[in-house]
């Protein structure tokens, strides 16, 4: 496993004592836990900073983005280590990434970190896409992503910001319309499409039901 370009300009035992050393921030500045402000990835947030800024600086933004989730394989003992089952990396750290559609480009990263303790109490997912899309005012940009992020709420709120978003939806979501029809009744290649407040849901029977929101978002909210 070693590398020898590496191995030659530093041994194992000098990088173990730097990393051992090594801090990117100042603790005596990090807020408590009982603060409104305290962050659990305080440590580490100066980096994942800077290298959004740097990611957003090399490449402009493209009009088709995507947002999901990545594991980065991690075995020690943290509150922040996650278990994904269906995942190819079942633990590890939990990574929200939003990247180029066509090309995987990564644009911008943030840590899973649990559940936040400011700001407005809104679905994980709907409030992880509005985080991650608020360098993209004005850009008129298209957003994909699947059924953990994807509202109706979600929906209207990006369509006022200018923001097309298509990606398929739980049926549980909040204002999903009841006048759906009903699995029971469809057959295999059967789609219903119905319009809500000018977000349309369309309905497609394959091995089970898939519901999805199109990009093509009129009408406004109220």
């Amino acid at each position: 496993m070693g590398v020898p370009y590496i191995a030659m300009v530093m041994s194992l035992s000098r990088f173990e004592e730097i990393r051992k050393n090594l801090y990117f921030c100042d603790n005596e500045s990090q807020p408590s836990p009982t603060s409104p402000t305290f962050d659990r990835a305080f440590k580490i947030r100066l980096v994942m900073n800077h290298f959004n800024s740097c990611f957003q600086s090399s490449m402009k933004n493209t009009m088709t983005q995507a947002i999901d989730e990545h594991m980065i394989k991690f075995k020690g003992h943290n509150i922040m280590k996650q278990y994904m089952q269906n995942k190819p990396i079942k633990r590890g750290f939990k990574i929200w990434c939003r990247a180029n559609s066509s090309t995987g480009y990564l644009f911008q990263i943030d840590l899973c970190t649990g559940k936040k303790k400011s700001g407005p109490e809104v679905g994980l997912g709907e409030s992880l896409v509005l985080e991650l899309i608020q360098d993209l005012v004005g850009l008129g940009c298209e957003i994909y992503f699947d059924n953990f992020f994807n509202s109706p709420m979600l929906q209207h709120k990006l369509a006022k910001k200018n923001k097309k978003a298509c990606g398929t939806m739980r049926i549980q979501r909040k204002n999903t319309p009841k006048n759906l029809s009903q699995d029971k009744s469809m057959k295999r290649g059967d789609i219903y499409v119905t319009c809500i407040d000018g977000i349309y849901f369309i309905k497609l029977m394959d091995n089970k039901a898939v519901i999805s929101l199109p990009i093509f978002v009129t009408g406004t909210y109220s």
